[in-house]
């Protein structure tokens, strides 16, 4: 019987240091999504790691298997309201974040600048490709650079927020003609925050095999 209980209580040390072990990896997990999230939303290159512990910190509570989902939710709402630090200089150092911020306005100005006025032509021709063969017209895609763009920030989405490894490209088109209007260079957040939003609902349909 002593020996019945020695093992027991050693298997209770030993899924105790497993639990923490588990917990670590978790939290790995987390910094990891939360770096490759933060490159998709124009965020900061490094977070800070006493920013994203503090996030993981409020993520306690409730079931722990969905603990890293509730740290990234969390993550993604301070990067869609651009609060989210740089790791340059510790605490304090918000002026390289102001110095980058000024830096895009500077160029978004100048590609602006550069950019001819828009054409009166029906369908937009895709920017920086002004080769004179129209190989890729057909079909119904979205075409272009841009579009190229959201299908991938949209499938790295998908994998972060465990969504369906391969989303159905109609879907992603809807959501993609959905986003059109308004600043043609903000087209692609605005079809990525549509994408969140039903990754987030879990209603996002996968691609029906290959085609």
């Amino acid at each position: 019987f002593a020996d019945v209980h020695a093992a027991g209580s050693c298997g209770c040390v030993r899924s105790a240091s497993l639990c923490a072990a588990t917990q670590m990896g978790d939290f790995d997990d987390f910094v990891q999504q939360g770096h490759q999230l933060s490159n998709i939303l124009n965020g900061p290159s490094k977070i800070p790691e006493n920013f994203l512990k503090t996030l993981w910190d409020a993520s306690e509570g409730g079931d722990p298997s969905g603990r890293v989902d509730r740290a990234v939710n969390q993550l993604v709402a301070h990067l869609e309201a651009g609060t989210v630090p740089t790791s340059d200089g510790g605490g304090g150092g918000g002026h390289g974040d102001d110095e980058k911020m000024k830096e895009k306005e500077k160029k978004k100005k100048k590609e602006k600048e550069k950019s001819p006025p828009p054409s009166p032509a029906p369908i937009p021709s895709p920017p920086k490709n002004s080769g004179g063969g129209g190989g890729g017209g057909g079909g119904g895609g979205g075409g272009g650079p841009d579009w190229e763009s959201f299908l991938q920030q949209g499938q790295q989405l998908a994998n972060v927020f465990n969504g369906p490894s391969r989303i159905d490209e109609r879907f992603m088109k809807g959501l993609w003609d959905a986003s059109e209007g308004g600043d043609p260079s903000q087209r692609i957040d605005r079809a990525i925050n549509q994408l969140m939003a039903h990754l987030e609902q879990g209603d996002v349909p996968a691609a029906s095999g290959d085609g």
